[in-house]
């Protein structure tokens, strides 16, 4: 009996979507709270979900 190849792994989500998630609790989300620069030039966007960015806010 001959034996099947094995299914592969899932691919990955696109980054894009993974970067949209909350930073406090890993939520999805699209409310960007700010701006990190990176060393190497250029900027990431940081998220938060309506809960997290109400309390950055208040901060």
């Amino acid at each position: 009996m001959p034996r099947s190849a094995p299914s592969p792994p899932p691919t990955p989500a696109p980054a894009a979507e993974e970067e949209r998630r909350c930073v406090d609790c890993g939520l999805p989300c699209n409310k960007q709270v700010a701006s990190v620069r990176r060393l190497r030039g250029g900027a990431r966007a940081v998220y938060a979900c309506s809960v997290h960015a109400a309390r950055r806010q208040a901060r």
